[in-house]
């Protein structure tokens, strides 16, 4: 199993974002789930993840840190 995990951690560090999330969807299906503050990052995980795939668990994480566009 180990020598299994060493060869993937080496092929993954060429891995596109898209084949990341290709691959942890196909790995682990509807056990994935993507957090998200919706910042920049966050924004572009779950775009790419949408393109991956139509169906995924999101949910957010509340930072405490609100906008200044969201505060009026």
């Amino acid at each position: 199993m180990k020598e299994n995990i060493s060869h993937l951690q080496i092929a993954a560090e060429t891995w596109t974002p898209q084949h990341v999330l290709d691959w942890a969807f196909e790995t682990f299906g509807d056990s994935i789930a993507i957090s998200s503050a919706f910042g920049a990052e966050g924004m572009v995980l779950i775009d790419i993840a949408s393109r991956v795939r139509n169906n995924f668990r999101l949910f957010t994480v509340d930072t405490e840190f609100l906008f200044p566009k969201l505060t009026t």
